[in-house]
């Protein structure tokens, strides 16, 4: 757990329990995500700040059809420049994952607009199609 830290290049998180409060995530690098959720289980972030080169949260897994519950509140991303087809939240579910995403009273910057705002982005990676294995709300309005 992460209270009141700074954390520089990609945090990769394998716990079953994942929370971040008050924190500072900082990636210089255009090729890596502040925080890569690799694991199923609980993930919790709040108040934090992301500092990025246009990739921010990074949810996969590449053996298992795991299930995720990831809550994001009050968190501003900011990126430095655009990649295409990057949103601040990246959820690939080319493998099955699935859950939950609940994001309230957050903010995205320089992130790919034409996909939600820029704030959250669900496919599967290897056919670049949209997926729907994640029950998404944003300030308690459901996504599809």
């Amino acid at each position: 757990h992460y209270v009141d830290s700074k954390v520089e290049g990609t945090l990769v998180t394998y716990a079953p329990v994942f929370t971040a409060k008050n924190t500072k995530f900082y990636q210089t690098s255009p090729d890596n995500y502040n925080i890569h959720i690799y694991t199923e289980g609980s993930v919790h972030l709040e108040n934090c700040k992301f500092y990025c080169e246009g990739k921010s949260i990074y949810a996969h897994h590449d053996t298992a059809a795991s299930e995720y519950s990831i809550s994001i509140k009050d968190c501003e991303f900011s990126a430095n420049q655009t990649v295409s087809g990057k949103a601040a939240i990246q959820l690939h579910t080319e493998y099955g994952i699935h859950g939950t995403l609940d994001i309230i009273s957050c903010t995205a910057t320089g992130f790919d607009t034409s996909i939600n705002g820029g704030l959250w982005n669900e496919l599967n990676n290897s056919t670049k199609v949209p997926t729907n294995n994640f029950v998404k709300t944003v300030d308690g309005v459901q996504q599809n």
